[in-house]
């Protein structure tokens, strides 16, 4: 079997060993739990889960060598690997005997406290207690108390220990030792799409790939052959009144929580970390500094770490990263004395010196750690027991910054030397009182700004002795039990070595090297806002990131906190929904990662399995850009574009646009520098009125009822057909109501949505629904058909979807801020009347032979003098007006040919040259070159 099918039947058989965990617990009298009750549902759930990672670290453990089966001692009395062969060979199938349970105990307790708990000598063997509190009994009551019959446990057991090899057509044991573990976090993140149930009627599990439990009825209905519920596997069916697990992605797209896939992972890592790598090594050779010391300054940070997969990675490239540098310092004579001769040890020098991840999530802090315990295959160091100070749980957006302690939230207090002492000092409890008090306000402690003045004054001139008692008063207990119920998390506080600790140059770092990972894409406020945030939260991060008070997303917070948190030179990268490149709301974010950071690159579309929002990962660096920086740009699987810094600046709503090819951008870039005006400069611009849809009829019902025109009654040009509307109050949903408006006469109508934007000209004053824009009050001497003759190009629609759509994998809709920027070619009107009418008509005689012959070379001439630049190169004596009448022309030509309903060839090709025409004398008038040509009629036809 391959190490995906392992991997594929690993996660259905923990699915199937979760569940006999559950009823288990749930069957066994003394524990006497009432499945009934919800809150001990997520009780028995949250328990299983912890018993079922303790499962797989042993497996984990005793496969890498971490816990060792070499040693006769630990094999034959203590290990997991023992006790699998026994169940097995059969020996815990007692439904009343607990003898397996305490087995397993009796391990646990041994892999918590360590072989010298229990006075074993390590001359036999020696394990080092374990770093976290998943075996400790404290931390995990209901699993010391509760108990679980032999036959469940061992069912359980065997599910994740073997496997059905289809090539040998029998069960196998699963060599853990091959397996990635980073694979333990895909297990977690599959587990927690499951809720306990209880069913209230009997069901049966429905599909192939994504299964769903339906009523038994409902499953027996399409099926021909009817079923017994009993002839069904005993994982796909349950009876009335008996616990199942359900699956419910919603809790999980509420969380924003989703596993990065590993692809992505890599990617983030080579953003983030390579170039880091090379400035740390580079710095290094400068000052002569050993490359060692260099590759293990650099401080790596992922502040929603989920599992640590993120983590995990970037230990594995520091790893190889290190090992290079040890050897070019040996052979520089750099180094004499090493401090590890293996990977393992290697891994765990990276880790101890280079790894952070916090998380609010207890149990994936747990496995976090675990994983990385279990990836430096460590059997007896004590340098990992620095994990615990290194991966912790917290509220990685709630807590203080120590610049902001001595201000009340809006009001500044001058106490900064005594603030400076504390820190020089390390006195780092008395900051974190102060620290939580601060924040607590937030969350309705009832302090107000001469208490918390007088709270400071205090905590800060306090002896030990008061400030013991201080710690007892009311108000400093609430700000202590908020904090410890919310997380609260102060980053200078808990991590201070990397704020006022000094880096591989000897300078104060203040901050991380390199801020990695995926945050949490969950709306603040919204749909599933209410189950990741309180009113209290909102509050909070409103006020600590004011940016975005609309509708703010958790993955803005988590971006504007790692900017805080990173160092000077340092690199960061996410990956989050490409909304951030586009949607109005972020617009702000955009323009502080513009003009305060080196945006590096942008990765649009690379492919998120059970994501439905399109992706973007980023990868910035924490210096002011230079004017002539390029930023590569690439769509997943399409070629790199580089495209200058000042690209996206100059964009009115600095939209981080992506590009097929150099081509494309090339195109774009000659059109947006061609001499032109804002279309709203030219003309106003609005959409339709807003009626109720069921009152928008097809036929005439009433005499009360008015023609109206909807997006679907737009074609190119021309209008077919329209709707009937009764025009009145009651009726009305919204938009533009205002009936001169709507009536005003002449006008362009423009659908709203679609690939082509069809655009057609009225001059009967009817009324526009809301699935239409409308041009109207034309000035400037710009006539509305040579608008509408722009607007139905190939031009416009190529601008319009290369550049103004942002998800061109759905039904695109037209924006009106996009619409009033189009560049619309400036045109001087400075041809005196007699030349330009002599012109037009030249140009007019031209089209005649055209239509005849078909052959655009007869305008060359003619349009190129009127076109023409002077000796200087300058435009000044342009005849550019002259294109403009010319246009007006062409366009009501192909307004009258539209009307007609014939369908004779000969009207097909006058339509059909009339647009090839326009479409030549629009790129001659914006001067694009044949390149820019050609690269949008090739964009045009990929695009269909």
């Amino acid at each position: 079997m391959t190490i995906l099918e392992i991997e594929e039947s690993i996660k259905e058989n923990v699915y199937r060993a979760l569940k006999k965990l559950i009823e288990g617990f749930f069957q066994w009298p003394s524990n006497r739990i009432n499945p009934k009750n919800h809150e001990m549902r997520l009780k028995v759930q949250k328990s299983t889960m912890k018993l079922l990672f303790r499962l797989l670290y042993l497996l984990y453990a005793e496969g890498k060598g971490c816990l060792s089966l070499q040693n006769d001692r630990y094999l034959r009395q203590y290990s997991f690997h023992h006790l699998r062969y026994e169940v097995v060979d059969k020996k815990y199938k007692k439904v009343l005997s607990t003898t397996l349970w305490f087995k397993l105990k009796d391990l646990f307790r041994l892999i918590n406290n360590g072989s010298e708990s229990i006075r074993i000598s390590k001359k036999f063997f020696y394990i080092h207690p374990y770093i976290g509190w998943l075996f400790d009994p404290e931390r995990n009551p209901n699993l010391e108390t509760w108990e679980i019959g032999d036959s469940y446990l061992s069912d359980a057991i065997d599910y994740i220990s073997r496997n059905w090899d289809k090539n040998i057509q029998e069960y196998v044991f699963i060599d853990y030792s091959i397996l990635n573990i980073r694979f333990l976090g895909s297990i977690y993140e599959s587990l927690l799409e499951y809720k306990i149930k209880i069913a209230k009627q009997d069901m049966a599990l429905k599909g192939k790939t994504n299964k769903i439990w339906v009523p038994f009825n409902e499953f027996n209905k399409i099926r021909k052959k009817k079923l017994n519920l009993d002839q069904l596997d005993a994982f796909d069916r349950v009876r009335a009144g008996e616990i199942y697990l359900a699956k419910e992605r919603e809790d999980r797209k509420s969380s924003g929580s989703f596993y990065t896939p590993d692809n992505i992972v890599n990617i983030i890592i080579r953003n983030a970390l390579e170039p880091m790598v090379q400035k740390k090594l580079i710095e290094a050779k400068k000052i002569n500094q050993n490359l060692v010391d260099a590759i293990l300054s650099i401080k790596v940070l992922d502040n929603a770490m989920g599992t640590g997969c993120f983590l995990f990675e970037a230990v594995e490239y520091l790893t190889k990263k290190l090992y290079q540098a040890l050897q070019e310092d040996i052979k520089s004579g750099k180094i004499s004395k090493i401090n590890f001769h293996t990977i393992n040890e290697a891994k765990e020098e990276i880790i101890s010196h280079c790894i952070y991840g916090v998380d609010l999530n207890d149990l994936a802090v747990e496995l976090s750690k675990m994983a990385l315990w279990l990836i430096a295959e460590s059997k007896k160091t004590t340098r990992l027991d620095i994990l615990n100070n290194r991966i912790k749980q917290g509220n990685s957006l709630i807590g203080a910054f120590l610049d902001e302690l001595d201000i009340y939230p809006s009001i500044k207090q001058d106490k900064e030397k005594k603030f400076d002492e504390f820190k020089k000092n390390s006195n780092f409890d008395v900051l974190k009182i102060i620290a939580d008090i601060r924040t607590s306000i937030y969350y309705g402690n009832p302090i107000n700004k001469e208490l918390y003045k007088k709270l400071i004054t205090q905590i800060l001139n306090y002896s030990e002795e008061e400030l013991l008692k201080l710690k007892e008063t009311d108000f400093i207990k609430r700000s202590r039990d908020i904090s410890e119920e919310k997380l609260f998390f102060h980053w200078e506080l808990e991590f201070p070595e990397v704020f006022y600790g000094l880096d591989n140059l000897g300078k104060l770092r203040p901050g991380f090297d390199v801020i990695i990972g995926n945050p949490p894409w969950a709306s603040v406020r919204g749909k599933y806002s209410t189950q990741i945030f309180t009113d209290f939260d909102i509050s909070y991060l409103e006020n600590k990131f004011p940016e975005n008070t609309y509708m703010p997303n958790a993955y803005e917070f988590f971006i504007l906190q790692s900017l805080k948190l990173l160092k000077k030179g340092g690199r960061h990268s996410y990956i989050v929904p490409d909304r951030l490149g586009f949607n109005e709301s972020v617009e702000y974010l955009r323009k502080i990662i513009l003009n305060q950071y080196t945006l590096n690159c942008l990765l649009y579309k690379i492919p998120f399995p059970n994501v439905i929002v399109d992706t973007l990962i980023y990868s910035l660096t924490a210096t002011n850009p230079k004017n002539n920086h390029k930023i590569i740009v690439k769509e997943y699987n399409n070629e790199s574009v580089e495209i200058d810094l000042n690209f996206y600046q100059n964009i009115s709503d600095t939209t981080f646009h992506f590009f097929k090819n150099k081509e494309i951008l090339d195109s774009i870039k000659a059109i947006d520098t061609a001499e032109t005006i804002k279309l709203e400069n030219s003309a106003e611009t609005t959409g339709g009125f807003g009626g109720k849809s069921e009152l928008i009829t097809n036929t005439k019902i009433n005499n009360r009822q008015i023609e109206v025109v909807k997006g679907i009654n737009v074609e190119r040009y021309t209008i077919k057909g329209n709707r009937y509307f009764d025009f009145k109050k009651e009726n009305i949903t919204g938009r533009t109501t205002n009936k001169i408006k709507l009536g005003t006469s002449p006008k362009i109508l423009i659908r709203k949505t679609g690939m082509v934007l069809y655009s057609a000209y009225d001059n009967t004053g009817i009324y526009p629904e809301q699935s239409l824009y409308f041009l109207f009050k034309f000035n400037g001497g710009y006539s509305p058909l040579y608008l509408l003759s722009i607007i139905n190009s190939s031009l416009f629609k190529f601008y319009y979807i290369e550049k103004l759509v942002t998800n061109r994998d759905t039904t695109p809709q037209l924006k009106k801020i996009h619409l009033d920027q189009f560049p619309l070619k400036k045109i001087n009107f400075t041809t005196n009347e007699t030349d330009k009418k002599n012109l037009c008509k030249r140009l007019v005689e031209l089209y005649d032979t055209y239509l005849y012959m078909g052959v655009m070379g007869v305008f060359e001439k003619v349009v190129n003098d009127c076109l023409a630049n002077d000796d200087k190169g300058d435009n000044i004596n342009e005849k550019n007006d002259v294109i403009h009448d010319f246009l007006t022309v062409l366009a009501q030509n192909m307004i009258d040919f539209n009307k007609k309903s014939s369908n004779a060839d000969n009207l097909k090709k006058k339509i059909h040259l009339t647009d090839k025409l326009i479409d030549f004398l629009i790129f001659k008038l914006y001067k694009l070159n044949s390149d820019n040509i050609k690269a949008i009629k090739k964009a045009l036809i990929v695009r269909g």
